[in-house]
This record gives C-alpha cells, sequence and structure tokens, in this order.
C-alpha cells in the first residue's frame, strides 16, 4: 500500500492502532517527497492525530476547517447574527441562537438539535432537516418537508445578503482542489462521513491522486446525516484488493469483552467479518442488577472502580437515562465528568467555563491550606462575588474587592482585613468558622450565599472537597459520564453499559437486521461495549424498550 495512488481503504477494529497507522503513513509519505495531509469529522480525532503525526499545524485538522480555509475564511454564521438580523426578520422562523455555538463547537453531535430546551424556537427543526438534506446531497425541489424547504429558501437568501456562510457551507462551496496543495489524503473516521462529506473528499482526491479512508464502519454512529459504512465494509470496484487492509490486533479489548462485542456486532444485516485479535488480558464481562432507574449499585461500583484508580465509564444511548445515576453519583460524593463535553454542565458539575462552584471553593479555602491566613485579592473576589450584598457584605464591598482584583492580583488580605468588608453581625461568625475549619468555613459561606439555586450549585463541589481535598476539584475524575456517541474514541478501564432504547430508538430497533435504524442501535452498543478495556458490565432494562439478545 504504497503506491499512493487511486482510493484505499484501511479498517481499523476498536483498540488496534488507526492513529498510529496514519502516522506511520505520514512518516512514509515524507521520506518519498509527498505532501500529506490528515482530516477527520471531529476536532477530538483532529487533536488526537495532530499530536501524533510530523505535520505542520495547517496539515491537520476537521474536514470543516480545511474547507473554510480554501474558501478563504469567509465569515460565519454566529448566535449574534441569528438574535440580531435573522430572527428579527424572520420571527415565524427564529432560531435559538445558542444553536450555532453548540453547532461549531459539540464535535460530532452536528446536527443534534434539542426540540424540548427551554430556549427551543420554531426554526431549529427546520435548519436542522435542511442541514440533513443537504448531507444527504438531495435536491431541494426532492426535500419530503415542505417546512425545511421554505426556511432554506429564506436561509440561502439571507446569507447571501449578509454574506456569512454556515457548518454545511463550509464543505458545500470548498473549491475542488485539495488542501494545502496535498498529494495524499488521510481521512480518519471515514465512516461517519456523510455523502456530502464523501463527494467532496473524492473530488479533492481526484486532483491529488490519492485518499485513504480510515475507519470501522461497525462504529460508524451518523448514517441518518447520510453516512455510509459500506465504503470501508464494501469499497467496490474503485479500491482494488491490493488497496484493502485490516488491523488485525487490538491492543484494548480484553478477552472477555472483545468476545461480548464481536458477537454482539453479528447482528447488524449485511455483516461482513473483520477478524482481530484481543490483548492478552482475560478481562470480564457480566451482567449487572441494577438499570437506569435504579443506579446505586451502578454509582457503587464506579466509585469503588475510581478508588482503585481505574477509569469507569457510564454510558447509555440517551442523556436523560443518566439522571439517576448522577443522583447517586452525587449522594456518593464521588467526582464524574464529561470531558468530550463540558458545555454539558450536568455531566460536568465541578467543571465548565468561567469561574465556576469548584474555583469558588478552591478561593475561599486558599488561606487555610497554604497556612498563612491569607488569600490572594483575585481569591478573595472569586468567592465573595456570590455572597449576599444585602446581609453579608457591607454596601459597595463587592465593586472594592474586584476593583483590587483587577489592579492588583497577586495581592493579598489577611483574616484581620475583613472587618472591612463583612457587616459585623457575620463577621464572628467567619472567624468562628475558620478558627473550626474547612467544614465550618464552607458552611458559613454556602449558608450567606446569594439564593438557593446558587447554593445547590456549591453543595457538590463542597461535600467533594471535603472529602476528596484539593485534588477532588483539580484532578480529572476517573468516572466519566455520557452517552455512547459523546464518548466514542475515548477508552476506559471499566465500561457500565445500560441497553434502554428511547421510544424511536427502540422502534427503529424493532424492525430487525438488515432495516437501518435496527443496524444503527446495533453499532451505537457496539461502540458503547467497546470503550472498555478490562471489564464490562451490562445492566438490566428498565422496561421493554431496550435491546435484546445480550
Amino acid at each position: 500500500m504504497d503506491e499512493y495512488r487511486g482510493q484505499y481503504v484501511v479498517v481499523g477494529p476498536p483498540g488496534t492502532g488507526k492513529t498510529t497507522r496514519i502516522a506511520r503513513s505520514v512518516e512514509r509519505c515524507l521520506a518519498t517527497g509527498r505532501r500529506p495531509v490528515v482530516l477527520s469529522l471531529t476536532r477530538s480525532a483532529a487533536s488526537e492525530a495532530a499530536g501524533r503525526v510530523s505535520l505542520p499545524q495547517d496539515s491537520v485538522g476537521t474536514m470543516h476547517s480545511f474547507g473554510w480555509r480554501l474558501q478563504e475564511r469567509p465569515s460565519v454564521v454566529e448566535s449574534d447574527d441569528v438574535s440580531g438580523s435573522w430572527n428579527e426578520a424572520h420571527p415565524e422562523m427564529a432560531l435559538s441562537p445558542n444553536l450555532f455555538g453548540s453547532l461549531k463547537s459539540s464535535e460530532q453531535d452536528l446536527l443534534n438539535v434539542p426540540q424540548h430546551d427551554d430556549d427551543y424556537l420554531p426554526g431549529n427543526a427546520a435548519y436542522a432537516k435542511s442541514q440533513l438534506y443537504r448531507h444527504q446531497m438531495l435536491p431541494p425541489a426532492a426535500w419530503p418537508d415542505v417546512t425545511a424547504y421554505r426556511f432554506h429558501t429564506a436561509w440561502e437568501a439571507w446569507k447571501h445578503e449578509t454574506g456569512l456562510i454556515d457548518f454545511t457551507d463550509m464543505i458545500d462551496l470548498a473549491p475542488d482542489e485539495p488542501p494545502e496543495g496535498a498529494n495524499v489524503l488521510m481521512a480518519d473516521e471515514a465512516q461517519d462521513l456523510s455523502r456530502l462529506e464523501n463527494h467532496k473528499l473524492d473530488r479533492w482526491a481526484e486532483v491529488a491522486g490519492c485518499a485513504y479512508r480510515i475507519g470501522d464502519p461497525y462504529q460508524a454512529l451518523y448514517t441518518w446525516r447520510g453516512a455510509d459504512p459500506r465504503r470501508l465494509s464494501h469499497p467496490g470496484n474503485e479500491v482494488p484488493e491490493s488497496h484493502r487492509d485490516v488491523l488485525r490486533q487490538s491492543y484494548r479489548l480484553s478477552r472477555a469483552v472483545h468476545a461480548t462485542a464481536t458477537s454482539w456486532i453479528r447482528g447488524i444485516g449485511d455483516y461482513v467479518p473483520f477478524d482481530f485479535a484481543p490483548t492478552p488480558m482475560t478481562g470480564r464481562s457480566s451482567y449487572l442488577d441494577a438499570s437506569w432507574v435504579n443506579a446505586d449499585a451502578v454509582a457503587q461500583l464506579a466509585a469503588e472502580k475510581a478508588s482503585e484508580q481505574k477509569r469507569v465509564m457510564i454510558l447509555t444511548t440517551c442523556g436523560y437515562m443518566l439522571s439517576h445515576t448522577l443522583r447517586c453519583l452525587k449522594a456518593m460524593v464521588t467526582p464524574f465528568a464529561n470531558p468530550r463535553r463540558v458545555y454539558q454542565g450536568n455531566w460536568n458539575p465541578l467543571g465548565g467555563r468561567g469561574t465556576t462552584m469548584s474555583r469558588r471553593v478552591i478561593a475561599l479555602t486558599a488561606a487555610r491550606r497554604n497556612g498563612s491566613g491569607r488569600w490572594s485579592h483575585v481569591d478573595l473576589y472569586r468567592w465573595t462575588a456570590v455572597l449576599r450584598a444585602d446581609s453579608a457584605l457591607v454596601r459597595g464591598a463587592k465593586s472594592e474587592i474586584k476593583k483590587m482584583a483587577d489592579d492588583n492580583p497577586s495581592g493579598s488580605v489577611s483574616l484581620y482585613d475583613f472587618g472591612r468588608w463583612i457587616v459585623p453581625a457575620k463577621l464572628a461568625e467567619f472567624q468562628v468558622a475558620y478558627a473550626g475549619g474547612d467544614e465550618l468555613l464552607l458552611g458559613w459561606w454556602m449558608k450567606n450565599l446569594i439564593n438557593v439555586q446558587t447554593m445547590r450549585r456549591a453543595e457538590y463541589p463542597a461535600a467533594i472537597y471535603l472529602k476528596h481535598g484539593l485534588q477532588g476539584l483539580t484532578e480529572p475524575p476517573n468516572v466519566w459520564v455520557g452517552t455512547c456517541h459523546s464518548l466514542k474514541g475515548a477508552e476506559a478501564d471499566v465500561v457500565i453499559l445500560f441497553p434502554d432504547l428511547s421510544p424511536k430508538g427502540h422502534e427503529a430497533f424493532s424492525r430487525g437486521p438488515g432495516d437501518e435504524g435496527h443496524d444503527s442501535v446495533i453499532r451505537t452498543i457496539y461502540v458503547g461495549m467497546t470503550r472498555a478495556r478490562d471489564e464490562l458490565y451490562l445492566c438490566r432494562p428498565a422496561s421493554r424498550k431496550a435491546v435484546a439478545g445480550w
């Protein structure tokens, strides 16, 4: 496979080193004077590849970023554009402004538009469908949804007037010349490329002369937006046998996990075996007597494994099915997160953007922790900014503290300076709480927060600090929670997987092998199973709306 002419396919089952294969192919290209680029569907995959290949930064990225740069970086629709001129001109098709922030930051959830959020607006569904039809390359006149067609007509006119492009335009309007003058294209996550993205890749390959599609057809999660895993499993005559390869050794899956997962994936229609070997580890695959509506045992198992310094993933097919698990984890004061979806606050209660409650707890306890009895101006501002101004702080205290933090961040104050800012009735309480230890100090602070909602947000980080110390708030949690989609590409020592489906998913699954809806569910569960290195726990269903046969 070193000729670098024509189309190539590399099938990489879970844990077989697809990124390593890409890195080695890049090295061979460079050694023979070729100009490769590595492109992917998601930012996480692009970031992983960028850290492994010897290429300039501009030669590794998402397919959308390459398409955008080929168009000389045109202005892209932002949330302010939508909330301004679009919504004012088209109130009957108004869009949620945060839709566009999520589309550009949410990696694989390219068209995952929620329809039941508080800020849901009538144009959201029409926008999503119009983008979906474009990715499927359906002519607008053939679109089955008249509302989406009407939206599309108005949307295209508005973009033309404003000189803006949207996310799909990054691909659709990109020139057919390959990015960065490349003569070898390497497309990671190829199983999830839509018809539109595959079409553009083919056009680039015609000029470049060579294109690799690297991925796993059984990990395709986006067939609903036009992805065609058969481009890898059944590549056709355009990819000769000498240009096809399968990576045969998994460096992730233990024997038990491998046996369960490979047995499961055989349930799809049109199955083609891609035999690959597991690691020598025996591992474990077993059932767990718990469900998403009764998840105490899930949280207990996750806490035990995390205490052994093992990474644990708790996975569902739908985000709402994590609700009871999250409550149980909080009740057990177990840190958890989803590093692939940092904007999803309920999955990341200890992190996120801006000055989080975790940072405020760290700031409050800094003076006791460092033994100096002093707070930096920045730390002081962090924990006082959420105190009640009417009863805990004197008038003007917040403004004065903020100015100190802005003008002299590294400056510090001591416990004895607080008479300037805390009302006398609260000052003695504060001094007693400080002397009494972290639990009393945090208790005083939470009692004087600005409202009940703020108190509730502070409870969990405060409890984590008291149980796990500073590292509980600063080190990445060992427990990850999320959907199979959100944590695709990641791996863990232990995976706990729920079998339940949404009503729509169960309806599709019930249609049986060979139906794309059924096969999509099989692939989703397979992705969840194959995140596990050593141990896989399959939970019992909470209702009849669940996958059968595991």
